[in-house]
């Protein structure tokens, strides 16, 4: 993740210098071409590329021992990594005494469901 992370950061970088140049008359033809609002297009479609969907094991806790609703799904991270998103779902992750006796590592910010998320497992 992180050698893709720095790949879109030095093509970030390179468009900003690019951008810095052609402002300062330096390349008056790619000046017209390339505004602020078409570079921000640019970067926004490079992000999206980029967002890595990870593969995990989401059963929901709230109300259920071991026997509640479970999904295989596809789910995004955000920047920090503490958050996750499913189904719609904002999944925050607990830490430490913040999980309690809810029995999920994650909570639904929104509702406050708790779910256990972890990768899948081939057993």
């Amino acid at each position: 993740m992180w050698g893709t992370w720095g790949r879109t950061r030095r093509i970030l970088q390179f468009c900003l210098l690019w951008l810095a140049r052609s402002m300062a008359g330096r390349d008056s033809r790619r000046c017209a071409t390339l505004t602020p609002e078409y570079l921000l297009v640019i970067v926004q479609s490079m992000w999206q590329a980029f967002k890595v969907k990870l593969l995990r094991y989401i059963e929901l806790k709230s109300g259920h021992s071991d026997n509640g609703p479970a999904w295989i799904a596809y789910v995004e991270q955000s920047k920090t990594g503490r958050t996750l998103y499913f189904n719609g779902r904002g999944l925050m992750k607990l830490k430490g005494q913040r999980r309690g006796d809810s029995g999920g590592n994650y909570i639904d910010m929104e509702t406050g469901e708790s779910f256990w998320v972890s990768g899948v497992k081939i057993d």
